[in-house]
């Protein structure tokens, strides 16, 4: 449960700086920021950031998911019942 709410916590707030909005007069504005302009330096800053998190935190965590959902079966084949039990107990 907790690997879950990680998971949508991180992913939401990583995707936060990628969402910008076009202003009438033609400028472009962060969603939840307004007055973080799109392509200005404090914006810039969000984008690294936020990708970051995407690359690190997102997709790291994704990935040891699947690494773990993959030796899960070699943990229980060679009796390691308290990785399964920790790997179970990730979601």
């Amino acid at each position: 449960y907790i690997g879950l709410v990680a998971f949508s916590t991180m992913s939401s707030t990583a995707l936060v700086p990628m969402i910008c909005y076009k202003h009438p007069n033609g400028q472009r504005s962060n969603l939840k920021y307004p007055n973080v302009f799109c392509g200005s330096d404090e914006h810039t800053a969000m984008v690294i950031a936020g990708s970051l998190m995407l690359v690190l935190g997102v997709c790291g965590f994704w990935a040891f998911a699947a690494w773990l959902a993959y030796m899960c079966p070699k943990f229980s084949a060679s009796g390691r019942y308290d990785l399964v039990q920790s790997a179970w107990s990730m979601d």
